[in-house]
């Protein structure tokens, strides 16, 4: 006896999320992932939460069609409010992985000055260290490289 065969209805549609969000390219790799969660989803729930109304408002007004505003009525808060919640627990490792990039482009900016690098790999976040490369760019700016 086989095992039987299962079909969707042709309108069911698949969208793979990611920490709940639609995937895309920027939200598979770990370090832009980690940096979209934080500095993209988490900064537009903590804006709604702030002020949905504001959001209700710009959702409406076609000029700022595709802006970082969530399109939910106000009553609606609690459940952003949960997300954001869920987010900061179930994806803690890649919010600290978005603090750990910040922290060491910080150090960057601020200590290196065009001599070696050597020095500075110290002072990469523990997270970091044996993932990133300490480098100079064209425009002789330290940057590192994931």
């Amino acid at each position: 006896m086989s095992e039987p065969v299962y079909y969707l209805k042709p309108n069911i549609k698949f969208e793979p999320l990611v920490a709940k969000w639609y995937a895309w390219p920027h939200l598979l790799a770990p370090a832009p992932a980690a940096l979209n969660l934080q500095r993209r989803y988490k900064d537009i729930l903590k804006t709604y939460l702030k002020a949905p109304q504001v959001h209700a408002a710009a959702v409406k007004n076609p000029a700022l069609m595709g802006g970082p505003f969530i399109d939910l009525p106000v009553e609606h808060a609690g459940k952003i409010q949960q997300l954001l919640a869920e987010m900061e627990t179930e994806h803690a490792d890649m919010l600290g992985l978005a603090d750990a990039i910040a922290a060491c482009q910080t150090m960057l900016r601020s200590r290196a000055k065009g001599g070696s690098l050597e020095g500075l790999y110290a002072e990469v976040p523990p997270v970091l260290r044996g993932y990133v490369e300490l480098v100079y760019d064209i425009n002789n700016s330290a940057s590192m490289r994931v």
